[in-house]
C-alpha cells in the first residue's frame, strides 16, 4: 500500500503518513478552483500527481508519496 508523508512546509517537521485516499480528501479543497472545469476527474489527477511522486500543497503542509 502506497503510503503519503504529510509534512510541515515552513519547517520541514515530519507530521505523520496518510493513504493516498486520504491525502486526496483533504487536498480536493486547496485544488478544487485549479480543476474547477474538470468536475470528477480533479480528484483522479491529485491522486496521479501523488502516486507519481509530485509534492502536492496546502496552506502549511507538503504531501508526498514515501520514498522505499
Amino acid at each position: 500500500m502506497m503510503k503519503i508523508l504529510r509534512t510541515r512546509i515552513s519547517t520541514g517537521n515530519r507530521i505523520d503518513e496518510l493513504s493516498v485516499k486520504d491525502a486526496t480528501t483533504i487536498l480536493l479543497p486547496f485544488y478544487y478552483q485549479e480543476f474547477m472545469g474538470l468536475g470528477s476527474k480533479f480528484r483522479t489527477h491529485i491522486r496521479n500527481r501523488l502516486k507519481d511522486g509530485e509534492p502536492m500543497f496546502s496552506e502549511i503542509y507538503c504531501y508526498q508519496l514515501k520514498g522505499e
